[in-house]
């Protein structure tokens, strides 16, 4: 597997085989694989977390092995996202950067997985974190 910091600026990320997405300052970009992730509002997700002082979440999960408990800091999309067995997020600090720069995470399909496979997990993910961030905004609401 090419590493992150492998590429050229001028090919970007996106030629690193199984490329699947771009998390840069919390800010995700996701492929088409990870869609059902789109949409999902991960700074609200952090906030409520930080409002309840509850940062750090468990999530059960069922990935199609059996129910699998995830523990992560809600801040953390790539830890979030990282979390489906199909993806990898790969730290990226590109060389050479200015003062404003920056570093972010590459996702890539984990070896032995297909899109079809990201799509699945990321799926029910996302249903896990839609009910976790309810049932967060029920607590908020009620204290």
């Amino acid at each position: 597997m090419i590493e992150p910091d492998n590429y050229t600026d001028d090919e970007g990320p996106e030629q690193i085989p199984g490329f699947l997405g771009l998390i840069f300052d919390g800010n995700a970009a996701f492929e088409a694989a990870l869609a059902p992730l789109k949409g999902f509002d991960f700074w609200t997700y952090a906030q409520l977390a930080d409002e309840l002082e509850a940062v750090e979440r468990c999530i059960v999960v069922d990935f199609g092995s059996g129910a699998t408990e995830l523990c992560f800091d809600a801040s953390s999309v790539e830890q979030i996202v990282a979390a489906i067995p199909a993806v990898d997020a790969l730290y990226d600090c590109p060389d050479d950067q200015g003062p404003a720069g920056g570093a972010g995470h590459v996702l890539v399909k984990t070896d032995g997985f297909d899109d079809s496979d990201v799509t699945r997990g990321a799926l029910s993910l996302r249903v896990a974190l839609d009910a976790d961030l309810a049932a967060m905004a029920t607590r908020l609401s009620e204290s």
